[in-house]
């Protein structure tokens, strides 16, 4: 519960001031064994690999994010493209939440 928390609170936090969205939807889903949380912003998108160069260590949400669901055992996916928008998608096994 906590991972995911923190993973949404981050992900909105992103949007609310980097992305200049005028929408975004966070959404959980229970599946079969896992849980799964997908934040989706219309804003300005942008690469995922630029802003790892770009910020180096100053990117610290995108990377603690990917550093608490490894630690959970789950599976964060970010996509994102200039123009289009970003969503951040996160599984995580249900025994583990």
């Amino acid at each position: 519960e906590s991972c995911l928390y923190r993973i949404a609170k981050e992900a909105v936090s992103n949007v609310v001031r980097h992305a200049g969205a005028q929408e975004f939807c966070v959404d959980i889903v229970y599946g079969d064994g896992v849980v799964c949380l997908t934040v989706h912003d219309n804003g300005r998108g942008f690469s995922p690999a630029e802003a790892a160069d770009i910020h180096g260590r100053d990117g610290m949400g995108l990377l603690s994010m990917e550093q608490r669901v490894t630690r959970e055992g789950g599976y964060l996916m970010i996509k994102s493209e200039l123009g289009s928008g970003t969503t951040v998608e996160v599984e995580l096994p249900l025994g583990r939440v």
